[in-house]
């Protein structure tokens, strides 16, 4: 996880440093410096494991031998103070050998997750296993999968929302001024072009998938010139199709669609649509087979926001 997360932090630094947005120095550095401090945190238990550390962590709290609703307020009062506490001290962030407990029900705990105030990306220990993570698959299987995962949601600490929150997870006048730069505003109307459930969802679907592709690849290769056989079966498919048929799969199902998201099969359709190499790995016709200014409006009309376009 940690190696995958390095990677696509890499990517998307390449990303930031191409400036496609055309920010200003100093909203540049608001940006790396998020990225930079940004923290991936397996699991949702500390770290420590001293028996000095737990009796300092509770030490506010006088629980009973016998009282159990006693001992629920007491716990309930201890986690309401430990989570303002924070407030009393300046530049404070989540400290990650600690476990950290939200009470908004409309996330999935049992999924990957950013959270702004803390720059911090959690994965649930209950996420890796087969079939959504097993180290023993090829790497492109994982790319595809748990990488386009984590894009998703790295991408939402630099959408609409996430930008509003600085390295230490405090909101800052500096992301708003970038939220409301022409430039990113104009990504945000590209992705709004069609029905949505939640545009920063949207945006972490674009994004995040882009991010895990580029972060295989690379961001200057040519399909064209790269193959890949990993079994006899799959020999029909080249390396790029075979990602993007990976990341299909992992929408395949009856389940209903996850609270503030697109349906399955819309999300799949849309993010692919907005990647420019997907025609050209599966050697897509152009709708008109003239010239170059038909190649470049069709390249106008991909919704990305941090991607660089000339590459």
């Amino acid at each position: 996880m940690e190696e995958i997360f390095a990677i696509l932090r890499g990517t998307f630094s390449k990303y930031v440093e191409a400036n496609r947005l055309q920010l200003k120095s100093e909203e540049l550095t608001y940006v790396r410096d998020k990225l930079n401090a940004m923290k991936l945190k397996l699991g949702n238990l500390p770290e420590e494991k001293s028996s000095e550390y737990y009796n300092e962590h509770y030490r506010r709290a006088n629980f009973s031998d016998f009282d159990f609703i006693k001992n629920l307020e007491q716990a309930l009062a201890l986690r309401t103070y430990l989570q303002h506490a924070p407030l009393l001290v300046n530049e404070s962030r989540l400290q990650l050998y600690q476990y950290y407990v939200n009470d908004d029900v409309t996330k999935a705990r049992t999924s990957p997750y950013y959270e702004n105030e803390r720059n911090t990306l959690i994965v649930p220990l209950i996420f890796l296993q087969w079939p959504l993570f097993d180290h023993r698959q090829h790497p492109i299987f994982v790319q595809s999968l748990m990488g386009f995962i984590l894009g998703h949601e790295l991408s939402h600490a630099f959408e609409q929302e996430g930008i509003l929150y600085d390295s230490l997870g405090n909101e800052s006048p500096m992301g708003w001024q970038i939220r409301q730069s022409e430039l990113f505003q104009n990504s945000l109307q590209c992705a709004a072009g069609t029905p949505f459930a939640s545009l920063k969802e949207r945006l972490a679907d674009l994004n995040g998938l882009q991010l895990a592709y580029d972060s295989f690849f690379g961001l200057h290769h040519d399909s064209q010139l790269f193959e890949y056989r990993p079994y006899e079966f799959e020999s029909e498919f080249l390396a790029p199709q075979l990602f993007y048929l990976s990341f299909a799969q992992f929408f395949c199902g009856s389940l209903p669609p996850v609270l503030g998201h697109d349906m399955d099969d819309v999300r799949v359709n849309v993010s692919v649509k907005n990647i420019q190499q997907f025609a050209k790995d599966f050697k897509c016709p152009l709708q008109k087979k003239h010239h170059e200014q038909e190649q470049q409006q069709q390249q106008l009309n991909y919704c990305q926001m941090w991607r660089p376009s000339q590459v």
